[in-house]
């Protein structure tokens, strides 16, 4: 693991860009999934899906320079925050109530 670290280091240098997953985001996903779908076929459990199509599209269309619609995009994101609201079951809301108790 420290040598992968130091590569990383020679590539990308410190500091944000060490960070930073631009235009590697996509890599970077379907390499976790991979070592984490691999453990959970050992014990048999359902494997976790990554982006979906749709996904991919839009972020193709994104880093298209030069292309105006971004519809797809705005349906994939969309679509990502339905299923966060149907995981956390809450609302999303831009304002939140939050009570605050001192002592």
């Amino acid at each position: 693991m420290r040598a992968e670290y130091q590569q990383r280091v020679i590539t990308k240098g410190y500091g944000k860009g060490f960070h930073s997953l631009k235009d590697k985001e996509v890599e970077y996903v379907d390499e976790l999934l991979q070592w984490v779908n691999k453990d959970l076929m050992k014990v048999g459990v359902e494997k976790v899906e990554g982006h979906t199509k749709k996904w991919y599209i839009g972020t193709i269309l994104a880093m298209t320079k030069y292309h105006t619609d971004y519809s797809i995009r705005h349906e994939a994101k969309a679509e990502h925050i339905e299923r966060l609201k149907a995981m956390f079951g809450t609302e999303a809301s831009s304002t939140r109530e939050l009570t605050v108790t001192c002592w």
